[in-house]
């Protein structure tokens, strides 16, 4: 189950970067991203987790004022 875990965490970090790589007009430099919480449940999906790296990643260029 540990295994499983770490792989949703993974997913949820290749969301951040897929914003990463695509969004920004500039590039970003020296990011470090703490997970401080994860939840699942057996109906999450890895997609879900990736999905939400990508929200989280967008709400954080937008807050930092990082795209246009």
């Amino acid at each position: 189950m540990e295994m499983e875990k770490d792989a949703w965490l993974r997913e949820a970090l290749f969301g951040v970067l897929d914003v990463l790589v695509s969004k920004p007009s500039e590039p970003v430099l020296r990011l470090r991203v703490n997970v401080t919480e994860a939840r699942y449940s057996f109906e999450s999906s890895r997609r879900a987790f990736r999905m939400a790296g990508r929200d989280a990643a967008a709400a954080l260029l937008e807050a930092a004022e990082l795209v246009p």
